[in-house]
Order: structure tokens, then sequence, then C-alpha cells
């Protein structure tokens, strides 16, 4: 059963508080708008990409709910005040959802690496891919479990309609363009949820779909050069008398 409410994790990166300020409330992070809330998560994965993108790839790719491969590690201390700033709070006072975060920071790879792509690969003849997990702690065990239920979501969503998600991520998050990408991928999602599914939020479509989407392409633009390799070249026919 997919659990709609993800641990929050408390990142703390070792920074050095500025001047003390007053207290946070408990609701301001509730307080603010969802896009303007959403806009700071993105400007924060950005940052964190272009500052150290090769911690942010170690990161993902270490099973999630494990022990190692803290996210503090993969996110630069000015990421962190870049991304609280705006909102008033201290850099070691971020909570963020860990799924959500490591679709935001899968959207900026992906971005970088596949968006502006041309061509899409076909993903019908990739294999099974694995979404590792590891840990027996109880705290992890909800992001465990959601993980892997979300996973297998995303994953057959993006084998069945990979133009639609790839058309989704393509939206700004929170622009007028995102319900509607979202609304066409609507065929292809519903078919791969269990049953008694809660509804998803947009911004959890997009984490579910875009790791499994940079996940596959790689292995299936390899395959499709393989394919390519192995056809033979049709010879021209020559001509009457040559």
């Amino acid at each position: 059963m997919i659990v709609h409410v993800m641990l929050a994790v408390l990142v703390q990166a070792g920074v050095a508080s500025p001047a003390p300020r007053a207290p946070i409330r408990a609701d301001r992070w509730r307080d603010a708008s969802a896009a303007r809330s959403r806009s700071i998560g993105v400007a924060y994965a950005r940052c964190a990409v272009r500052q150290n993108r090769r911690a942010v790839v170690a990161y993902l790719a270490e099973p999630v709910g494990g022990e190692g491969g803290p996210i503090a590690t993969a996110l630069p201390p000015e990421c962190l005040t870049l991304a609280t700033g705006e909102m008033g709070a201290e850099p070691n006072e971020l909570r963020a959802s860990t799924l959500l975060m490591r679709g935001l920071l899968f959207e900026v790879l992906y971005a970088g690496e596949f968006g502006r792509k041309r061509v899409m690969p076909d993903f019908g003849a990739v294999p099974p891919q694995t979404y590792p997990t590891a840990g027996t702690d109880p705290v992890g065990q909800t992001v465990r479990q959601d993980y892997r239920a979300l996973m297998k979501i995303g994953d057959c969503a993006v084998r069945t309609a990979p133009g639609a998600a790839r058309a989704l991520l393509a939206t700004k998050p929170a622009s007028k363009g995102e319900a509607p990408a979202a609304a066409a991928l609507d065929d292809a999602w519903k078919p791969c949820l269990p049953g008694g599914a809660p509804p998803f939020s947009v911004e959890m479509m997009r984490a579910t779909v875009v790791e499994p989407l940079y996940r596959l392409w790689p292995t299936a633009s390899a395959l499709a050069d393989r394919e390519a390799v192995a056809r033979p070249t049709a010879m021209p026919e020559a001509k009457p008398g040559a």
C-alpha cells in the first residue's frame, strides 16, 4: 500500500548559521504558496547539481533507505542558504521529502543529459530495471516501501507512454502547461496504479516518472545503437550493362 505522506528528513550539512533570528514558526512552510515552494525546491536542486554534480550522482546511486550516502553530502551549503533564505528559514532547518528531493535532483540531471534529445528511444525492449533499497531501521521503512511502490508505478507509466512522461517533464513546475501535460499522461498512469491508491499531486507524478525515464534512457539508446549496427545495409541495385 502506498503511503502518500512521505517521511520528512532534516537536512543537516553542518552549515554555520547566520546571526540568530526570531524562531521559525512550525507552519511557515505551509504558509508559502505551493508554486513558490516548488520554485525554491527547483532552484535548490539546480544549484546542488551545478555546484557538486558528482556528489549528487553518487547520492542518487545509493540504495534508498540505507545508512550510507546522506543527502547532506550532495547539497552544497550555499544551496541550502539559497533555498531557505527566501522563506526566512535557517539552512539547517530545511525539511524536504526524501522522494520529492530525489525527483527534483533527477529532473535536473535528466534535463541536462536527455531533455533536448530530439529522438526518444523505444523502452519496450529494456529489461526490468532495479530500484534498490537498503537498511532495516524502522525510521526508513516508510521511505523504502514508498520508493518501491512509486518506482513500480513510474516504470510502468514510462514504458507505456514515454512521450507523455517526457512532455510532463518538459513543462515548468507550477506552470499553466503542467496540468494539461499531467492529464495527458493519465490514461497510461491509471492502469499502473494498484487498487486503492490515493490521488497523486502533480509534483509527485513528476518525481515518480523522472527516475525511471532517466534510468531507462541509456539502456534503450544502447540497444537501439546495437540494433542499427547489426541491421544489414541495403546494397544499391546495379545498373543494366554496368
